[in-house]
């Protein structure tokens, strides 16, 4: 572990895990003796020297999902650009990191990380501002993510295998392709594109409603424009309890923007010599999206492609984590 990863253990021993899946928008469900309320006052914890750059609006009573009977442990690291990174570690063995999708923070990846846990030490960390993670950085750069995740894999020892979700699979190919040590690769649903995107400029259209705080109207042009959310789905969510948290997160969505209309990375995958991938696909997605799972599928040399009977973008912990934990395991 870097010098500059500081402990911070948040709990143990608890009876259950409540949050079941990790799916854009989806909320969260928590049973009283399953959570741990990290409130601001819990950051004066003595000893603790990432406090200042976690003591934010963001942070404050934010609700954490404690893994069944395990030691979850919360702890910072620095990136390259000094952005604090906060992750979650739990279970031995060789190291996993998992990357999270667009409006997702740390909790949603602990369901699967308590599937690996018994075979593997999981890392899931909230991606640059999200969560316990430091502010965005403007102008927003991919390169920036990339080294957010290659001082995660210092963290994990210099070398680690990696889950990426969503968007956050994007994220561990263009790492992959800066030189990260990544030594085994699974992605579940990348949004891949590989024809040319969409005319329209989405990163710059989010950069200038996030600058502006029209944090609202960013969540909703993403799910509309680049998700491609049916208009009355995006209305119903309006009114859900978990929208002003994605209003929270909006900013950080620049990011997921620019990974998915990146006109670059078709051609860099060309190249690529990857270590062993495993590219998983519901079945029960939309084609729009499977055929992109697909299209990345091929792109990548060697790739190995599975299709989830009954399975959605909504990860089910209990179908993927076998696969994963297996295909991990060599």
């Amino acid at each position: 572990m870097g010098t500059a990863a500081r402990q911070k253990v948040l709990g143990s021993s608890v009876k259950k895990s409540v949050y079941h899946g990790i799916g854009k928008n989806a909320p969260v469900r928590r049973t009283k003796n399953a959570v741990l309320v990290l409130t601001g006052a819990a950051l004066d914890h003595p000893g603790h020297t990432g406090r200042a750059a976690m003591a934010s609006p963001r942070f404050a009573g934010l609700v954490m999902t404690v893994a069944a009977d395990r030691t979850v442990v919360m702890m910072i690291t620095t990136s390259r650009d000094g952005t604090t990174l906060a992750y979650d570690q739990l279970g031995e063995g060789p190291p996993v990191i998992v990357v999270l999708g667009v409006f997702n923070e740390r909790e949603a990846g602990l369901p699967l990380a308590e599937a690996l846990a018994d075979h593997f030490t999981v890392y899931v960390y909230d991606r640059r501002g999200r969560g316990g993670s430091g502010e965005v950085a403007v102008p927003f750069r991919i390169a920036d993510e990339v080294d957010d995740l290659k001082a995660m894999i210092e963290v994990a020892g210099g070398e680690a295998a990696v889950f990426g979700y969503s968007s956050g699979g994007l994220l561990a190919l263009k790492a992959l392709l800066a030189g990260a040590r990544i030594t085994r690769l699974a992605l579940y649903e990348p949004p891949y594109q590989n024809e040319n995107p969409s005319p329209a400029d989405h990163p710059g259209h989010l950069t200038e409603l996030v600058t502006q705080g029209r944090r609202e109207e960013a969540v909703e042009y993403f799910q509309l424009k680049i998700i491609g959310m049916p208009p009355h789905m995006v209305e119903q969510a309006k009114n859900a309890p978990f929208w002003r948290r994605l209003e929270a997160l909006a900013p950080s969505s620049v990011y997921d923007a620019l990974l998915v209309t990146d006109r670059e990375l078709p051609d860099q995958l060309a190249g690529l010599r990857p270590p062993p991938t495993l590219v998983l696909d519901g079945a029960a997605s939309p084609d729009r999206l499977r055929g992109m799972v697909g299209a990345l599928g091929t792109a990548v040399d060697g790739a190995h492609v599975v299709a989830l009977d009954g399975q959605t973008h909504t990860i089910d912990p209990e179908v993927t984590g076998p696969i994963v934990r297996a295909f991990l395991a060599g």
